[in-house]
């Protein structure tokens, strides 16, 4: 059997099938699955920038050009861990504002945290699901509007939880390719449950998560034009053109 073409699907799984494709994430979707933390995709400063009001120190994530009043999302589900309208820097340079660090998990089980700064009109609970509206963008006074996004990696929840600039990193890593790379935990355990997940397709065989080959994946699919349904791992030798050594 010859390689088949090889893409990336959104599925959907209730009690085992597939009716229609969604998308939950309003500001768009990441390949792997994440979504897009806003409206707007201008980007500005980003990993390691450096901007004269915080010499010798360098930006701790990437800014995102968007109009205040416009929509903030969360990545994926999440906890909220820290909610605040009082940090300072967030509302320009001198200036207190807004923020949300949320606790969010791969699809590896590994958790981290997300910064989403430069924030009004928060409304957020203790937990939060992937593509909900987190909060607004609020003004930013003597400087571009924007949001600020950052990803400590692995899970930190230290007093560098609000660093936008630091002379070390601090656990934050470089969010945009962060955001491009992984993907989110998905619990495939209840079959009762509306489920959605990018995976990755051949053919009609399908996995999660979509960023690593077939044997190393999580969750297999079998995908028709009309259902879904759980498969195995003897999926992938379909792919190879090879059969399993029993």
């Amino acid at each position: 059997m010859s390689r088949q073409e090889m893409s990336f699907f959104i599925i959907v799984l209730a009690m085992l099938l597939s009716s229609n494709c969604l998308a939950e994430c309003p500001g768009g979707m990441m390949a792997n699955g994440l979504c897009w933390p806003t409206e707007g995709n201008e980007l500005l400063l980003g990993w390691h920038g450096s901007n004269p009001n915080y010499p010798g120190k360098s930006h701790l994530g990437q800014d995102i050009r968007v109009a205040e009043g416009k929509r903030v999302f969360a990545i994926a589900d999440g906890v909220v861990l820290h909610n605040r309208m009082d940090v300072d820097g967030y509302g320009g340079f001198g200036f207190n504002g807004g923020g949300l660090i949320i606790k969010h998990q791969l699809s590896d089980g590994q958790y981290f945290t997300a910064l989403y700064a430069h924030l009004k009109n928060i409304s957020v609970g203790t937990t939060v699901e992937k593509g909900q509206k987190i909060a607004e963008i609020g003004p930013y006074a003597g400087g571009t509007v924007h949001l600020h996004f950052g990803i400590r990696l692995p899970y930190n929840d230290n007093d560098a939880r609000w660093a936008g600039y630091g002379s070390s990193d601090n656990g934050f890593t470089n969010s945009l390719t962060f955001i491009q790379n992984n993907a989110p935990y998905v619990d495939f355990s209840d079959d009762f449950q509306m489920i959605e997940a990018t995976v990755r397709k051949v053919g009609d065989a399908a996995w999660y998560p979509p960023n690593v080959d077939c044997f190393d994946a999580q969750q297999w699919f079998r995908v028709t034009s009309t259902t879904c349904y759980f498969a195995d791992r003897t999926i992938c030798f379909e792919i190879m053109g090879a059969c399993p050594a029993f």
